[in-house]
């Protein structure tokens, strides 16, 4: 976990904050860098306690499953999107999928499908949200279990959504990196980059193919998508340098920003939706790194101990067995750390319903 952890750190944390150096922001990023250097200064601190062990622990066979939950899933997946499945299938036949696709984004969008869901069709998009982590630990061959994982992922980009798909995509290679740590820290350096390149790619066709969809109907379709890219990407760091340079109060959140999901479940009431447009040399954007969520819950200092925390902890049980408590945890900071966005739990289900 060691590799992927200092991966993420460098590409996602680190570096980006760096191209805004000119444009004003040179305190906020001080201050980013200082978060982002405790999390280093974590990693490194575990590795220094963990240098008399030369192995890495094998976590390939842990925490199996059967492949019959996942068939499971996929049934009740399979079952409650049927009609949605057909549809697709005709509207590929007859040439018209580009708009159908439109359309059940602007439903979307309306909130139309969303008021009306049945518990049936709640319990499909259960399944789905599930999907990514059975898949990765289903026991024996997976072939067939990926093929039906892929199909899931195709039927639900139909509707043009991504963050539904992110989470999903998220929480199957969190798994896959915990259980192939020892496999990932035996890796070179060049095969790493090249397995790099081909999540960046896997990513990059998740953005595309909704992004593309949504404008097809325009002319200028690629520097439109492109466009878009980048306010998806790099904006967000100067959304969040924007929102540092006008807080007024922070750190007094108590994880209703980060775990915002968890305190809905007893009774706490969060704002929904994303927050107002603000606009950054990449165009206008309301969406966040998931820093502003932290730091508005647990202040500079406390985002500090937390990500020096996360890196201790990723760094010390790649080399030092975990157990059940710890693996929940490794989980938890992994999919925090690599769902970039403000939070995936910030609205729980309510985002993946209604999406930016």
């Amino acid at each position: 976990m060691i590799y992927f952890s200092v991966a993420v750190w460098l590409f996602l944390y680190f570096l980006p904050p760096f191209l805004f150096l000119n444009s004003g922001y040179n305190f906020e990023i001080l201050q980013i860098t200082t978060i982002n250097l405790s999390f280093l200064l974590g990693l490194i601190l575990a590795m220094y306690l963990t240098r008399n062990i030369t192995t890495y622990q094998d976590y390939t066979n842990s925490y199996k499953v059967d492949a019959r939950l996942f068939y499971f899933l996929f049934l009740v997946y399979f079952v409650v999107k049927f009609s949605t499945i057909i549809d697709i299938t005709q509207n590929l036949i007859q040439g018209s999928y580009v708009e159908y696709a439109y359309n059940k984004a602007i439903d979307r969008y309306e909130g139309s499908s969303y008021g009306n869901m049945s518990f049936f069709t709640r319990l499909g998009i259960v399944a789905f949200l599930m999907s990514g982590a059975v898949a990765s630990v289903v026991k024996g061959s997976k072939k067939l279990v990926l093929f039906l994982f892929t199909l899931m992922i195709l039927i639900e980009s139909s509707s043009l959504a991504r963050l539904g798909v992110l989470l999903v995509f998220i929480t199957y290679v969190v798994e896959v990196v915990i259980r192939k740590n020892s496999y990932i820290q035996s890796k070179s350096v060049f095969s790493l980059l090249k397995l790099g390149l081909l999540l960046l790619l896997l990513l990059f066709f998740i953005f595309f193919f909704s992004a593309y969809f949504r404008v097809a109907h325009n002319d200028d379709v690629i520097n439109i998508v492109f466009y878009k890219l980048g306010v998806y990407t790099i904006a967000m760091y100067e959304a969040l340098f924007i929102w540092m340079q006008n807080i007024g109060q922070y750190g007094d959140g108590y994880g209703t920003n980060t775990l915002a999901g968890i305190y809905k479940i007893f009774g706490y009431t969060t704002e929904q939706g994303f927050y107002k447009l603000v606009n950054t040399e990449f165009g206008p954007t309301n969406i966040y790194t998931n820093l502003r969520g932290f730091i508005a819950d647990y202040g500079y200092f406390g985002t500090s101990v937390l990500f020096f925390t996360f890196g201790f902890i990723l760094a010390y049980f790649s080399k030092v067995r975990y157990s059940n408590l710890t693996y929940m945890f490794l989980r938890l900071i992994l999919f925090l750390l690599i769902f970039l966005l403000f939070s995936p739990f910030i609205h729980f289900l309510h985002l993946y319903f209604q999406e930016f």
